[in-house]
Parts: structure tokens; C-alpha cells; sequence
């Protein structure tokens, strides 16, 4: 059994699981795979939405699982935190802005100096996270917001107390956008409205909460009940949802919360599991180190491969398999090549990384 507080191998394993669910999601809708108006395209919608709000939760809980006693009482430890997190997100988020503006792909904000600013300091989402010049960076632009106000706020909520507290009162302030403001948005203003930092940041709390549960005991969940849990937990989500045909549905209301709630109830059961063979940890490990790369990279390559395999109408089949298949090398690629040598540079000058310190994944 690993530490308390040891490396969760099992949530790498998760990341990836999550970063492919994003881009079968976009890919499935972009090929009807699924057909339209049917509940499997329903169901993947509900998958492709609700994984990047378990990246949240996954953020907050890797690090109040890393720093919990860390007092970042003085400005180095600051800097250090803030150097290791601009370390991990940039190369590969420079990268992706260049390919995709060589590709002329439309995604993402119009070029001007502001943006453009903006998204070389990654501080778009204090700003809008719509600002981003990626298809998917506004979940960055809020991850860099959660990073910011982190050292501050983890030094103020280290007890269950004010960690529920804070949680509370952040679910309050996202359900004026879960329940009036992103409803009653029309078109592309209600993507808008759904991805305000407001809205997302209890997520952040629901994985802090996780952490803290997970360090005050060394129980962990045996495979047989972790795999019926997760099962049942994803069954009753996916099965009971009906049938919608406008994407924006998933993020407002019910299903929303029920989203929530599912996701939230599977990475604390994944927290509580651990992966024990050899093996399996390496497979984890490998799923976290390209899981950043997947949820980046996947709509440059579609742009690129898998829109014209689809004009030339190939079957579904074929063009989101190769798609998913080049975009994950790519993202093994961009990891050994652009990702780990500015991770190992910096670790040089700053010291190691703590045992569950985000490194990889689309938590960063």
C-alpha cells in the first residue's frame, strides 16, 4: 500500500480515460457516429461535457494532496509553485497555438494584441476564458485561475470545516449560471455564460474534499466493489439520460448537476483505489503522460486528417480510429519531446515536483 499521500496512480490512469473521453466526444459528433437525436450521441455528450468538469475536480484534489502542508508562507514558495505550473502548461500550449494558426483551423478567439497577449502570460481566463486561442483552452484559462488564487486559498482552507464551507458557498454562487443565466443564453452566448470561472470553481472544492477524506485513512477500495461502483455509478448516468439534440443541454440544469454528482462520485472512488501490479501502474503512468497532449491536440489533428477523411465520407469507423490513433502519438511525442525535457529543466533548478504535484494530464 503506498502513502497516504504518495503518488495516486490510479487518477493517471483516470486522466487519460477522461482526456480520450473529450475527444471521442468531439470526434463521434463531428462523424455522427452515433447517428443524431439518438441516446448514444445523448450519452456522449453528457461524457465529453462532464469529463473536463472531472478535470477540475482532479485538479483540486492532486493538489491539496501535494501541498496540504505546505504553508507558502513566504513569496519563494510562491514563485516555485507558479514556475512549476507554467512549466507544464506552456510549451505545449505554444506549440498548439502555432500548428493551429498555421492551419488557419478558425478555432478559438480572433487574433488582436490583446488576446494575443493574453494567451503568452495564459492569463485569458482572468479575463474570459473564451479569450483562448485553442479549441479547449477556456478549461485552461479557469485552471490558471484556480492556480493563481491557490497558494492563498490552501493556506486558509486546511480543515474539512472551511473546506466545506468554501465549497458551499461556491455551489451557490455557479447555480444563478446552472439554472437562469446559461438556460436562458441563445446561440453561441450561452457557451459564453457556461464557461465564466464562477461556474466551475466549486469543482476545484469537490476534489479538495476528496483529498482530505483520502488523508485520514489508509482504506482503500478492493477491485471487485471499485469496479461495481464505477459501473453502477456510470450506468444509472448514461442509461437513465434521455435523448437531447442540442449539445449546450448538457450544461445547464439537471443534467448538469447529475453529471456532477456522477463524475464526482468516480474520481473519489478512483482516489480510494490503488493500482498494485507492476504493470497496470505503468499503463497509468503512461495514460497520465499523454493525456494533455490528447485533450490539445485532438481538434488540430481532426482539422488536419480526420475532417478531410470525413468530407472524402470514409466510414466513421475508420476516421475517428485513425484520428484518435495519430493524435495519441502525437501526444506520446509531444510529451517525450517538448513536455518532459522543460519538466526535467526545471525540476533541475527547482527541485523535485511533491508525490502527486500535477505533472501531466489535462489537470495540468
Amino acid at each position: 500500500m503506498s502513502a497516504v499521500n504518495g503518488r495516486v496512480h490510479s487518477l493517471d490512469a483516470l486522466r487519460g480515460v477522461l482526456a480520450l473521453g473529450v475527444a471521442l466526444y468531439h470526434l463521434t459528433s463531428w462523424t455522427r457516429f452515433f447517428g443524431y437525436e439518438t441516446h448514444a450521441s445523448s450519452a456522449m455528450t453528457l461524457v465529453g461535457v462532464g469529463a473536463v468538469q472531472a478535470f477540475f475536480v482532479l485538479s483540486g484534489f492532486s493538489f491539496y494532496h501535494a501541498y496540504v502542508d505546505e504553508s507558502f508562507a513566504d513569496g519563494t514558495s510562491v514563485v516555485r509553485f507558479h514556475l512549476r505550473r507554467i512549466a507544464r502548461l506552456a510549451p505545449l500550449y505554444y506549440a498548439a497555438m502555432v500548428v493551429n494558426a498555421l492551419l488557419q483551423t478558425g478555432y478559438g478567439a480572433p487574433a488582436s494584441w490583446t488576446n494575443l497577449v493574453e494567451n503568452l502570460t495564459l492569463l485569458f481566463g482572468a479575463s474570459h476564458p473564451n479569450h483562448s486561442f485553442l479549441m479547449g483552452g477556456w478549461s485552461i484559462g479557469i485552471e490558471v485561475v484556480f492556480y493563481l488564487a491557490f497558494p492563498f486559498v490552501a493556506a486558509h482552507t486546511r480543515s474539512w470545516r472551511r473546506v466545506a464551507l468554501a465549497t458551499l458557498v461556491l455551489v451557490m454562487l455557479a447555480v444563478p449560471w446552472t439554472f437562469f443565466w446559461v438556460p436562458e443564453a441563445t446561440g453561441f452566448d450561452r457557451f459564453h455564460a457556461y464557461v465564466a470561472v464562477p461556474n466551475h470553481f466549486f469543482a476545484f472544492f469537490f476534489g479538495a474534499a476528496i483529498a482530505l477524506s483520502r488523508r485520514g485513512t489508509r482504506y482503500r477500495l478492493p477491485t471487485p466493489l471499485y469496479v461495481a461502483f464505477v459501473t453502477a455509478v456510470l450506468g444509472v448516468w448514461l442509461v437513465s439520460t434521455d435523448v437531447f439534440v442540442d449539445h449546450s443541454e448538457a450544461t445547464f440544469g439537471l443534467r448538469r448537476v447529475e453529471s456532477i454528482v456522477a463524475l464526482t462520485l468516480v474520481v473519489a472512488a478512483t482516489a480510494f483505489y490503488e493500482v498494485t501490479w507492476t504493470a497496470s501502474r505503468w499503463i497509468a503512468s503512461r495514460l497520465g503522460e499523454i493525456s494533455y497532449g490528447l485533450y490539445l491536440i485532438h481538434p488540430l489533428v481532426w482539422f488536419a486528417l480526420g475532417k478531410p477523411m470525413h468530407e472524402r465520407e470514409l466510414a466513421p469507423l475508420t476516421t475517428v480510429s485513425t484520428t484518435l490513433v495519430v493524435t495519441a502519438a502525437l501526444a506520446a511525442l509531444s510529451y517525450r519531446v517538448i513536455e518532459r525535457p522543460v519538466l526535467r529543466a526545471v525540476r533541475r533548478r527547482l527541485g523535485a515536483p511533491r508525490p502527486h504535484e500535477p505533472t501531466s494530464g489535462p489537470n495540468r
